[in-house]
Formats: structure tokens, sequence, C-alpha cells
């Protein structure tokens, strides 16, 4: 038994002794390196917020006027085209010598210098509403005289080459309508006057309470004064507050509220 635990004790001397004899391991330095996957690469940034500039509304386009183009050059609309209650007469557009409204019915309201019958006639819708006007003219205590309707292309010869003879082309170009460029063809127009005037066509219309209710009325019944203060430039015509044009209650509004003329409300609610 003692011989047995000196063999043990001599055994674990030996293994201590081997021990301190041996050389020291020397370790392998590794290198260091930042791993290969990077959280902030793969993640998807926010990018940069880009504002557009803001883009002006584009500049409509100018209406193309023709109170001073060349009559000569003027396209002739169709017949169909000419019963249109929006079709534009003026330097550019005019419609045939033999063109007649096929609905003209007389306007019965007070009338002067009718030639003619007893009434001056106007397409039928347009002659209904010019009676409209007429009986709530006169509710307001106004005397409103029709003094021109209708007009053929033969008749508006005649009153064209009058006035030419007493004052030139040129001037009479100002105030009455070449033949075949005239509203009154279409059926459409009608000149007013007053009892005062004895239905004499003067810019003084405008003065009278007649003139003044007119203007802030007739749109109210569809028509609109064709030829207004200011826009000789456009239309070719002086002012003429007597003279107004059937176009519908509609169209006549929306022209009265801006300010228009017939070219400008087809430029640009028509395109």
């Amino acid at each position: 038994m003692v011989n047995m635990l000196k063999i043990g004790l001599l055994g674990t001397f030996l293994f201590l002794w081997a021990c301190t004899q041996a050389s020291p391991v020397e370790l392998e330095e590794v290198p260091f390196s930042e791993p290969s996957y990077h959280p902030r690469e793969e993640a998807v940034l926010p990018q940069e917020i880009i504002v557009p500039e803001p883009v002006p509304n584009p500049v409509p386009n100018p209406v193309q006027f023709c109170g001073q183009a060349d009559h000569a050059g003027a396209s002739i609309l169709s017949d169909e085209e000419a019963l249109s209650y929006l079709a534009l007469v003026n330097r550019c557009q005019r419609a045939s010598n033999s063109f007649e409204p096929r609905d003209l019915s007389p306007v019965n309201v007070e009338s002067l210098r009718v030639r003619g019958g007893t009434h001056h006639l106007m397409r039928s819708t347009a002659a209904r509403a010019v009676e409209d006007m007429f009986q709530e003219a006169a509710l307001a205590g106004h005397r409103i005289i029709a003094s021109s309707g209708y007009r053929s292309y033969e008749l508006q010869t005649l009153f064209f080459y009058h006035w030419v003879s007493r004052y030139g082309r040129a001037e009479a170009m100002r105030f009455s309508a070449v033949p075949g460029h005239s509203e009154h063809q279409l059926g459409l127009a009608l000149d007013l006057s007053t009892v005062e005037f004895a239905g004499g066509l003067y810019g003084a219309f405008i003065t009278t309470p007649e003139g003044l209710w007119v203007r802030d009325n007739a749109h109210r019944f569809g028509f609109i004064v064709s030829y207004p203060e200011g826009r000789e430039a456009e239309t070719g015509f002086i002012y003429e507050p007597w003279h107004i044009r059937y176009v519908g209650v509609e169209a006549a509004t929306i022209i009265y509220e801006n300010n228009w003329i017939l070219e400008e409300y087809l430029w640009y609610q028509e395109g």
C-alpha cells in the first residue's frame, strides 16, 4: 500500500517537472477585420425630397379680333352655320348673299321705321325674347321703341351705300356693316330707340332711363350689346348702345358678367 502511494507521488512529480521544461506556446496573432455585413449600408435610406418648381398656368392665346381686317378676305358661313344663335359675322366672316333665316317672325312690340308691314322681323326665338324684355321694361316704367330688325342682304346694301355716299366708305364702315357682314341679316339683331328720339339711333340712348335699363337687363333675356364702349379696335364699330343681338341667356350672361364681346366668348368658352 505504501509502495503504491510512493509510485503515485513520483508520477505527479515527474509530470510537473516535464511541464517546467517545455517551451512556451506562442499564440498566432490574428489580424482584426471589420465584419463584412454592414446593416447601415443595406438599409434603405429615405431619398432626398425634391420639390418641383411650380409650373405656371399656360397663358391663353390672345383672342384673334377682326376689327381691323379686310372684308375682302372674309370666309363665308354655310347657311347652317349662319343659323346658329352664336353665329359670328365680322370682318373675317360673313353670311352668304342669299342667306335668309327660315323662321322669321313679327316682333309684336311698339315699332317705328318699319319697311313693309307693321312690325320688324326677327327669328322666332329672338322675337319672343324681345317681347318679354319690352313687357318687363314697361312694368319698370320704360317705353322702348324697336327701330330696325331683320335686313336682307339687298336691304343692307341700300343702307350701307347710302352712308358711303354721305361719309365715304372708311367712315361709313364704323357704324354700318358691309353687306353680308351684318348681324341684322342673321335675324338676331334689333336696334332700339325711344319716343323722344322718334325711333332714331343715337349714342345718347345710353343716357336715357331706357338705355340704362337695356344695358343692365338685356342679358337676362338672351341679348348682348354687340358693340360696347371702348371696343372699336376689336369690333370695327363705334359704340352702339342701341344695337342688341340675341345669343341665348347663358351666353349673354357670361358675356355681360365678363365685359366680353362675342368673339371673346367663342374663344374662351368654346375653344
